[in-house]
Parts: structure tokens; sequence; C-alpha cells
């Protein structure tokens, strides 16, 4: 199905697979891919209410996809016919949910509970929602305090009256705070889809760690053992991101001896999720035991799953180098920065991180050699999760358009001819051939030599007789011969490697080429190889391609550079503070 040219908003919130155009068979990939051409076009920055809802239709739906949750269904539940109710009372609501949408505001509280299409309770009871339409709040707050066996639709609607009248006590329940009507319904109801979801929505919300942490273990104690982590996990995050990392585990520990379960996909969800985050508090001994839990289930987990724990594999690989990385200099911190940024902030925060950090390099240009100056060292520890990580951001960007290969063509021929002029001009290279020179003198007279052994060893054989006399001659010719060939071979390698290009020689120039032409360095470096044989000038050749292609694939200081490149191409990255570059030396 092709995207509409402008957004179905009526869609949203109770229709989001709709909304983003997906199949009945949709996975998470359909939806990353939905998603990110929506917020191509409606950026944060320009367009910050339209991303929001689209932010949280994606979450919905990326959420209960991941834990095998069902979504909402493709239509709403119709509105019952009744007067308005009172207005404070859903704006408390809006309030506690956040990113509530203004449709949703447009219906009664206990909506959600039939979007998710609760079982209705078998109940003589008029539903609080038509009571609402001749009584006051407060009444119907004091009613079903009274009520007996309340139903799920009652106990939602205790939890929005909580918020806008006088609470009261009531003998069935602790706290009558909001949540504490959402945590006492599902204790009675545990089933219940409508509940869940309210209080998965409000433990999205912005909680305190310390509230977060006594909710957590409150709700482990009634929600149904599949539903916690799909409920609970942005309050995880929460809790892991402002509490210290002891009240983290010790709150995990807990919720994981009351749950008492064998590990299956939705916690092994949950640890590949967590870990991204954990990997920058956690102790070595929590992130090994959480990875190898997952190790030794991985054949429980779906394709996707396995593609975010093996990023999160290598993030965890990263993580033993990174601090003799962060050591190397100013480029190497801000990469290490932006990775963290990107693990640890929300999607929008993170993504602007890896943008400047890609600004920065390109600013460092040339000093970023400086920090990284050898060209064959391994960096593929930090290479393979910054690729992945500067996929993810430029899915979300835009995609680059590849040039064609035909652009490409010239800049790496003038490149290689500049690079072959500038060889020549060198003393190594004079000497490089002197020293060839000297090789050849060196073999024709070894020749001569062995030449001179054989004649004479003829000489003595036939005409005088001496069979000893030409055996060693024999010998020396021989020996002559050999010893002249190996000098010969040593002198004349050691002149061609003086007269080839040096790939130390071409890096800072190859900055400048990447620059020019914006491509991954392996498709450059086969442009540059099919250089080869050339000519230009009077009669010259293009040789040693293959020297610099070699070169440029293993060059991890370049392939970072590329990526950068890359990146500011699609992203239009406006230029980070001037005090940041002196500050780091620029």
């Amino acid at each position: 199905m092709t995207d509409p040219s402008e957004p179905r908003w009526d869609l949203l919130p109770h229709s989001a697979e709709e909304f983003f155009c997906l199949a009945d068979d949709y996975d998470l990939r359909d939806l990353k891919r939905s998603y990110n051409r929506l917020i191509r076009r409606f950026k944060p920055e320009k367009f910050p209410d339209e991303f929001q809802r689209i932010r949280a239709a994606y979450e919905s739906l990326s959420d209960a996809r991941r834990y095998g949750m069902p979504t909402r269904p493709a239509s709403p539940p119709p509105s019952p016919s009744r007067p308005p109710r009172p207005e404070d009372a859903f704006e408390s609501d809006a309030a506690v949910e956040g990113d509530a949408p203004a449709e949703a505001e447009q219906t009664w509280p206990a909506a959600p509970a039939a979007h998710a299409g609760a079982k209705q309770q078998e109940s003589t009871r008029e539903p609080p929602e038509q009571r609402i339409a001749s009584m006051a709040a407060d009444a119907l707050y004091a009613e079903l305090l009274t009520t007996d066996s309340k139903t799920a639709e009652e106990y939602i609607a205790l939890a929005f009256l909580s918020d806008v009248v006088a609470q009261r006590a009531s003998p069935d329940v602790e706290d009558a705070s909001f949540v504490g009507w959402l945590l006492a319904g599902l204790a009675a109801h545990p089933g219940d889809w409508g509940l869940t979801e309210l209080l998965r929505e409000y433990l999205h919300g912005e909680l305190p760690s310390a509230e977060i942490e006594q909710l957590l273990l409150r709700a482990v104690n009634v929600l149904p053992t599949e539903r916690f982590q799909y409920v609970t996990e942005r309050a995880w995050d929460r809790l892991l991101r402002e509490a210290t990392f002891e009240q983290f585990r010790d709150c995990l520990a807990r919720c994981g001896a009351r749950l008492g379960r064998a590990v299956d996909t939705a916690q092994l969800v949950f640890y590949v999720h967590i870990l991204k985050l954990a990997m920058w508090k956690a102790d070595d001994e929590f992130l090994e035991d959480m990875r190898a839990t997952v190790e030794d289930h991985y054949n429980l987990l779906d394709g996707w799953v396995e593609g975010e724990f093996e990023l999160v594999d290598s993030l965890l690989d990263y993580r033993k180098q990174r601090e003799e990385f962060v050591s190397l200099g100013p480029c190497c911190r801000r990469i290490d920065r932006a990775i963290r940024d990107w693990c640890t902030l929300p999607e929008t925060e993170g993504d602007r991180s890896v943008v400047d950090c890609q600004y920065f390099i390109s600013m460092r240009g040339q000093r970023f050699l400086d920090e990284l100056p050898e060209a064959d060292d391994d960096l593929s520890f930090v290479l393979i999760p910054w690729d992945q990580i500067v996929a993810d951001v430029l899915d979300r960007l835009g995609e680059p358009s590849p040039p064609e290969e035909s652009a490409l063509v010239e800049p790496a021929r003038e490149f290689m001819i500049r690079c072959m002029r500038r060889r020549n001009r060198t003393h190594r290279y004079r000497r490089g051939l002197v020293q060839a020179l000297i090789a050849f003198a060196m073999l024709a007279v070894a020749i001569i030599t062995s030449g001179a052994y054989v004649v004479r060893m003829f000489w003595k054989l036939l005409a005088q007789g001496q069979y000893l006399g030409a055996f060693f001659d024999a010998l020396l010719a021989g020996a002559t011969l050999i010893g002249g060939f190996v000098v010969f071979l040593v002198v004349f390698l050691l002149s061609m490697r003086a007269t080839a290009v040096r790939y130390e020689m071409v890096r800072r120039e190859l900055m400048k080429l990447i620059r020019v032409a914006p491509v991954p360095v392996r498709q450059l470096a086969a442009v540059i190889e099919e250089r080869e044989d050339e000519e230009f000038g009077d009669g010259s050749t293009i040789d040693d391609t293959e020297v610099i292609a070699e070169g440029l694939r293993s060059d991890g200081a370049l392939e970072l550079f590329s990526l950068a490149q890359i990146c500011l191409h699609v992203a239009d990255a406006a230029p980070i503070a001037e005090a940041e570059l002196v500050e780091h030396g620029g």
C-alpha cells in the first residue's frame, strides 16, 4: 500500500496500523520503514506536534509487536449518547498521559478497555459513562466506592474521578489515587486490557525514580506474568537512568523472584532492550550474566531481535576497549559520547548527538588522522556498532542518494594522476630507479662471470683433461649465477618498493577525495582500482592502484571519516559551537 499525499491524522490513535499503511501481516521492519518515511517529512524541529503523534503511535505498535501483544482494533468504539462530562476530569487525565491527542479526549475514559477487546462485564448496573450524565462527579465517585464486585469499567472511572474529587478511603483499596485504582482494578480483573493499557501509559509518564521503584514492586503482584515487561519496560528505562544501578538491580531481582518463571521470549526481548542502557552503568558481572542468558536461548529469538542483539553484542565488545579508544583524542571522545547518547537518550536527542559528532569529525579534518595515525590499526570494535548506529540515524534523516559510478571516475582518476606525478618528483622514487639500474647491472655481471667460468670449465675438461678443476669451475659458475639472481631480486624488490606509491603518502589526499566523493570507502577503493594502467600525460600510466585500494579498505580512520561525510550530506547539519572546537583543540 502506498502512502497518501497527506497522512490520515484522524486515524490516530485508534487505527495506527492503517495510519502507517501497514498490511495485516506486517512486522517490525515494515513498521519502522513506514515510520521513518513519515518522520523524514515531519521532522521534530519543524513539526513538533505531528512528530509527537507519529512517535506515540509508533511506540505503541512497536512495543506491542516486540512483546507479542495485541494492538487496538481498526475502529474506535462508539461514544455513548450523553451530555458533556466535567472538562476538568479529563484535563487531569491528559496531564497524566502526557501525549494523548485531542481526538482521544472526546471519549469516556472507559474506552481503552473496549479498544483492547476486554470482555464486557456481566452486570445489571448501569455503566459509569452513562451514570455521569445524570449525577455529579463526586456523587458518582462516592457511589462507586461502596459498590461491591466492581467491574473493570468502574475501576477505570474511579481512577479518573479520583483526580478531580476529594479522595476518600475505601475498604478494598489502600491507595485511592489514579494509579492505586488501576492496580486495584488489575488485582480484581488481571486480564482486563483497558486497565493494562492505562497502567502502561501511566508508567510511561514522568515519574520520580523512588515512586517508580514502588510501583514496579506493586505492579508485579497484579499483572499477568506474560504482560509484566510489556507494561513496565519504559518505567525500567527511567529507573535505570535516574536511580543508582544498585537500586535498579535490587528492584529487578525482587520482581524476577516474584515472577519466578522460566526464560521466555518476552524476557529475552526485555533483556536485549535493557542491555543497551545498562552497559553504561552496570558492572561486568551483571552484563555478562544477562548476555549469557540471551545467548543460551538464542534459538527463541525472532529475526528482528537477533539483529538487535547483534548490535548490543558489538556494543558490549566496544565497551571493553572504550577507555583506550577515548584516550586517543577529541574525535574519539566525541564518537564515544555519541554512541552513549544514542543508547540512552530519547531518539531525537540521540540522533542529534550522532549528527553533531559527524560534523565535529568533518571539521577536525586532517587532525582526525593525527589521533589515528596508523592506517592499519584494527578499529573494528568501534566501526561495527558505529556503522549500524549511523545507518539507523540515516534511516530517519533520509536515504543518501548514491552517486553514479561515472561521477566517481573523474575525481578518482585525477587523484591517481596527482599521486603518480608527486611520486615521480620524490628523492625516494629517483633513488629507487637508481637501485633498479644497479640490480640489472649486478645481474649482468653475474651472468658474464658465470659464463666465463663455464668457458674455462670446458677448456680444462676438453683441452687439459682436468676433471676436478672443471668440476670446481662448474660449481663456481652455478654459485655466481644463483647468487647474482638472488642479489638482483633483493635489490630490484627494494627499488620497486622505493618507486611504488606508499599508502601513507596519499592518506591525507584521500581524505580530500572523500570530501568531494562522499561514498563508502569500499566503493571508492573499487573505483580507484579500476584506474590501473590508464594512460595520462606523455604516455605515462597509472599504477599501484591496488596498494591504495587495499590500504583504503583497511583504514578504519578514513572509514569513520567517510561515514561522517555521508551523514552530513543527508542531515544538512548546522555547525556546532565554535567554542566547542576550540575546547577540543580545533
